[in-house]
């Protein structure tokens, strides 16, 4: 099949440029292969397929104890990163994002975090903690005095219905009220803290639907390795893991972030070491329009009184027909200055029909309306990164992850993201196999842009059969 030797070709060459001893070069390419067959990062489910079922566990032992002790895998981002080098470059446009890994009830994991996990179904939340100690967004426990008060006021409006009959109605309606008071007091949060781990997402996209991750790093705030970092820790982490990723594509294109991003530090950073970054801008940051001398002023107010002039297409897919559209969005854009950026900025200020404009900001200097037209739909097609950070969990099951130590789960986690690179690259070089590919594959909607779950789904079969022919196909 030209699908599974087109794959065993990536892999060959990530073994190449890597020169791995050949036992541990045989455990990444088991790996790699076992993913992309089973998506999936449980090991005993990688492996099942490709070894007799009396030397799993064995196979499964050897492969963990080199998950966590050896070193030498640790040059696996470098060595992906030079093997995609030449296609990202292609691609115009990086973002950074961040995202994470939740393990509610991984107890035994080593340095386990708490993060904030707003991608599941209220009744799948699991709270970390409660509200005395520190937990926002864990909902209040019952209390013996809230409790009097709603048995007091349903006896007041039972009592109220002999009272003749507006005083009745009245005394019902203010009950109602104070009962909806108690309710919406306390509102479902968006969001729960969880056991897990931060990561850090980097992907490199056109605009057009293509996408190629890029870095995933995990990391843990109770690590003694973030921890020596110091205050700036979380800020140092995403620095390390963007000035990797700059080493080897170079520092042309544009860098797109969210509002996360929205610092000083950031804006001076990113200025010295990329050749342009659009980030989005909090409304409530102080700014001076036009030049340093002006008066700060609120940019969100600063955006309700600039004329938005110019128009620009943007693209979206209508949820109805699944087909892509388009449509006008008025904007505007003026330089500005921030206290503690030395260098100007430039606000763009796109009116998308939300109740808030959109506020980006970029350190190069839009030649015409055109460009800066564009900047606005390379921000909004920023949201295809989170598409590949959700087909990289989908695909490949990072969050049912099984080995405990913080190595071993880095080193995991960067084979699941190279083996969904090896097929975004396939996308991107071999156009005429990804067609093959696409004509092969049964979807209820005929045409989208994001074709990586198709792409993943036909060579995940052909894997599955190739190993049930050739179990030792990547042992």
């Amino acid at each position: 099949m030209q699908t599974v030797a087109q794959l065993d070709s990536f892999v060959h060459e990530v073994l190449e440029r890597a020169r791995f001893r050949p036992a541990l070069g045989s455990v990444v390419r088991a790996l790699l292969g076992g993913i992309a067959a089973a998506g999936s990062v449980v090991l005993s489910e990688v492996l099942r397929p490709q070894v007799q079922k009396e030397d799993l566990h064995a196979a499964e032992q050897r492969v963990s104890q080199a998950l966590k002790n050896d070193a030498a895998l640790d040059t696996l981002p470098d060595v992906y990163l030079a093997m995609v080098a030449e296609p990202a470059r292609a691609l115009r446009y990086r973002t950074v994002d961040g995202s994470d890994v939740s393990k509610p009830a991984g107890r035994k994991f080593e340095h386990l975090d708490v993060v904030r996990d707003g991608s599941c179904k209220p009744r799948d939340r699991v709270a970390v903690g409660g509200p005395k100690e520190g937990n926002p967004s864990a909902p209040p426990a019952s209390s013996p005095a809230r409790n009097e008060r709603t048995r007091a006021q349903g006896r007041k409006a039972t009592s109220a219905t002999n009272a003749p009959a507006p005083q009745a109605t009245r005394a019902r309606t203010e009950a109602r009220k104070a009962s909806k008071a108690e309710r919406v007091k306390y509102p479902s949060p968006p969001a729960l803290k969880k056991l897990g781990y931060w990561t850090v997402q980097i992907e490199a996209g056109n605009g057009r639907g293509d996408h190629l991750p890029l870095c995933q790093e995990i990391f843990s705030t109770q690590d003694p390795a973030y921890q020596a970092l110091g205050e700036k820790a979380w800020t140092r982490t995403y620095q390390t893991a963007i000035e990797n990723v700059l080493k080897h594509i170079g520092k042309d294109g544009i860098w797109l972030m969210d509002r996360g991003f929205d610092d000083v530090v950031w804006m001076n950073w990113m200025h010295a070491q990329v050749q342009q970054n659009v980030l989005r801008m909090k409304s409530n940051r102080l700014v001076h329009p036009g030049t340093k001398q002006e008066k700060t002023m609120n940019v969100g107010r600063l955006a309700e009184t600039l004329d938005a002039r110019y128009t620009t297409e943007i693209r979206y897919v209508d949820k109805s027909s699944h087909k892509e559209k388009s449509r006008s969005i008025p904007f505007t854009w003026i330089p500005i200055w921030v206290e503690g950026v030395d260098h100007a900025l430039y606000l763009i200020v796109g009116h998308t029909g939300r109740k808030r404009p959109l506020l980006l900001v970029t350190d190069c200097r839009p030649e015409t309306s055109t460009e800066a037209g564009e900047l606005i739909q390379a921000y909004l097609e920023r949201w295809g990164s989170e598409e590949v950070t959700r087909a990289c969990k989908q695909l490949t099951g990072l969050e049912r992850i099984r080995v405990r130590s913080l190595a071993a789960m880095r080193r995991l986690l960067w084979l699941a993201m190279i083996a969904v690179g090896i097929q975004a690259i396939l996308i991107l070089t071999r156009p005429r196999l990804t067609r093959a590919i696409l004509d092969r594959a049964k979807e209820f909607i005929p045409k989208v842009r994001f074709v990586l779950y198709r792409v993943w789904r036909v060579v995940q079969t052909d894997l599955r059969r190739a190993l049930e022919v050739r179990p030792h196909l990547f042992t």
